[in-house]
Order: C-alpha cells, then sequence, then structure tokens
C-alpha cells in the first residue's frame, strides 16, 4: 500500500472513532526493552537496603549510608531506571541534611520518602511487562520527532541542578505564530565532582549554529529549521536543525504584551480559570491538549514586600491583582535559589514587575515558583 493509502485508511479510523491518536503513538513509539532479571534484582537490593534503614532507626545511622545510596543509584542506571536513579539521589540528599543537622530537614518527610521509595521498589519487583517497568521506571531519554520550522522568541534562562545528580540550563522559548512553549536544556552529570567544582554553563555556546552563548538565546529571536522535539516541547540539539538568527536580545527589541497572549494574566479569577481550573476538568477543554509544564507571565497591581520564612525555609511573596485576588509565590531555600531569594526580597512595585513562573494550586490558593522576574523597561 502506498503512503497516500496508508495515511488516508488512517485518518477514516481516527476520524470514525476506530482508532485512537493515543494508540497510533504508542504503535509508532520506540519500545524500551529491560533486562527482566536485572530489574527484579535491583528491586529486591532496594527493598533489602530500605528495611534495613528502618530497622536501623535515624538517631543510629551511620554517614556510610550515602555510599550505599549512590551505589543503589548506579544500580538503577544500568538498570535503564531512570526515575529510581532520582530517587536515591534525593534520598541520599535528606540524609546528608539529617547528618549535617541543616535546618530545612523534616523527619516526616524523610519517613514519607522512605515509604514512597519501598512502595515503588515493590511495584516494580513485581512488574511482568516492558510498559510497567517503564512507567514505574521513568526514561533517561526522550523520543524526538519531527516538527518542522519554528520562529522562536528566547523568554528566558532557569539554572538546575536536580535530584539524579545533574546540573544545567533550561531557556524557555514561545513560538511567535503558535504561542507555544518550547524548551532547549543543557545539562551535564556533577554527582561526581566537589562542590567547587560545579558551574553555571549559560556562557557554553548555544545550539543549532546560533552565534550566541545559552544566555543569549534568552532575548533572541530566531527561526529553526528541521527541528526535532518531544511531546512537551523540548527541543533536540541534532544537527539537522538548523537556526537563523533573525534579532539579538536588547532594550530596543523588548518583548511586547501582544506576543504573550494566552500567557500573560492581570486578572488572576481569569488565571485561575484558564490554568488550573480547566485542566483540572478535561471535559471543559479545547483544541491542542498541552503536555508540557507551562509557564505564564503574572503582572500583579500591588504586591506585599516579600519575607522569608527562617521556620520553613521559605520565602513568600503575595501579589495582587485590582480586585484584590492574590497569587503567593513560594521559593524553598537552597543554595542555587539564594540569588533569587535576595532578589524578591529586595524588588518594589515602583519596578512594576511582571512575575514569570510555574502555578499550581495548593490548600486552595494559587501558588507560584518564579522563573524569572521583567521589570518595566524589560516588558511593554
Amino acid at each position: 500500500m502506498c503512503p497516500h493509502k496508508a495515511a488516508a485508511l488512517l485518518w477514516c479510523k481516527l476520524d470514525g472513532g476506530q482508532l485512537a491518536l493515543k494508540e497510533l503513538e504508542e504503535e509508532g513509539a520506540e519500545k524500551q526493552q529491560y533486562d527482566r532479571e536485572l530489574i527484579k534484582e535491583a528491586a529486591g537490593q532496594m527493598k533489602e537496603f530500605l528495611r534495613e534503614l528502618f530497622n536501623t532507626g535515624l538517631a543510629r545511622t551511620s554517614p556510610e549510608v550515602l555510599d550505599s545510596m549512590e551505589r543503589l543509584a548506579l544500580v538503577s542506571h544500568r538498570a535503564q531506571l531512570a526515575s529510581f536513579e532520582g530517587y536515591w539521589r534525593s534520598l541520599r540528599e535528606s540524609y546528608e541534611s539529617y547528618l549535617g543537622r541543616k535546618a530545612s530537614f523534616r523527619g516526616r518527610n524523610l519517613t514519607e520518602q522512605l515509604a514512597r521509595l519501598y512502595q515503588r521498589a515493590a511495584l516494580l519487583e513485581k512488574a511482568k511487562t516492558d510498559r510497567d517497568i517503564a512507567a514505574l521506571g521513568g526514561e533517561f531519554k526522550a523520543q524526538y520527532g519531527a516538527a518542522g520550522d519554528l520562529d522562536l522568541i528566547g523568554i528566558a534562562m532557569e539554572h538546575f541542578e536536580n535530584q539524579s545528580g545533574y546540573q544545567g540550563e533550561t531557556v524557555y522559548f514561545l513560538e511567535e505564530h503558535t504561542r507555544k512553549w518550547y524548551t532547549y536544556t543543557s545539562a551535564r552529570p556533577v554527582f561526581y565532582e566537589k562542590t567547587g567544582r560545579r558551574g553555571r554553563m549559560e556562557k557554553a555556546a548555544a545550539p543549532w549554529g546560533l552565534p550566541l552563548s545559552l544566555e543569549e538565546l534568552a532575548g533572541a529571536r530566531f527561526h529553526l529549521t528541521g527541528v526535532k522535539t518531544d511531546g512537551a516541547g523540548r527541543l533536540s540539539s541534532s544537527q539537522e536543525t538548523k537556526g537563523d538568527l533573525t534579532r539579538e536580545g536588547t532594550r530596543k527589541n523588548r518583548l511586547q504584551r501582544e506576543e504573550l497572549e494566552g500567557w500573560y494574566y492581570q486578572d488572576f479569577g481569569r488565571l485561575f480559570e484558564e490554568q488550573i481550573d480547566k485542566k483540572r476538568q478535561p471535559w471543559l477543554k479545547s483544541g491542542i491538549q498541552r503536555e508540557g509544564q507551562e509557564l505564564v507571565f503574572v503582572r500583579p497591581a500591588a504586591f506585599e514586600q516579600a519575607f522569608f520564612s527562617q521556620t520553613g525555609q521559605k520565602l513568600f511573596m503575595r501579589l495582587f491583582d485590582g480586585q484584590k485576588r492574590e497569587v503567593v509565590i513560594e521559593v524553598p531555600y537552597s543554595k542555587q535559589e539564594s540569588w533569587g531569594i535576595r532578589y524578591l526580597e529586595r524588588i518594589r512595585e515602583e519596578k512594576q514587575p511582571c512575575f514569570l513562573g510555574k502555578i499550581y494550586l495548593r490548600e486552595g490558593r494559587i501558588r507560584m515558583y518564579p522563573v524569572a522576574v521583567f521589570e518595566k523597561e524589560e516588558l511593554a
């Protein structure tokens, strides 16, 4: 059968409800294959070690457990269990906080962390199919597909250090025509490096042949051909993708509010309705489903000065719209967040800031984790 007839047949089946798009995507996706014996052995080691931790108790914990957790992270890596590698490195960080007597340590959180990890290891041990294992174990590398050409606006760059032992930068882009979010991430492993050697990579060269650094991508505008992306909008650095710079980021080329249509909010009631409430009620959605974690721009009419809670080791900042509805910014303390926390503590209303961040609902209140702040001269 020729490709055109095959495409027409698939379209008819999709249109007639005989075939779901999700089924078609799953059929065409590359299947991850696992060594079942290796998986079962790894899960058994995890459960045994966790039982030892429970029996030993926190007060009698030796610093040597940190090495055991790192070993299990490596076991997870060899078994292609990306999520479990992250779980073990996260647990290691929690024990480091306890052993280092850090103020941010919470015993209850550690207990929940241990219980969840044991439950996941038990489920992994019982997993019968590769699909079950993949659902529990995650993936190391995203599957990319062709996405045509894109005209991108660089919005912001975020530094990260994740629980899997990687650090790097993520740059966020908006597509000029579709207003869809895309990201590019440059990461490297640091779990074997000493803290003093770790550093940011924002000065590294940008991908796609663009004559810019990673840092300069945020603010630039460019055209990409031969784009490859995954379902969450993550861009591949494939050599087949070529970039053509159309405008560098300068004060004269600042962002315009009209370019942020669908993501810019001054009315927090509308923010709740469009970005939280409808996503909790799938039957109200229309159009293409959003698979990634998109950002929103929030410009408050007023805000209270940020304050840092020594008890909770978090920064809080209340933003208000014209109707006194609020969004609460929350930033947990960490070394990598310390500069941002100091900046938020100093910002004043005369700067007319616009906050870019990830929002979520907790305890009935809209909360935001900020990625960037645009002052009045940066966003028209």
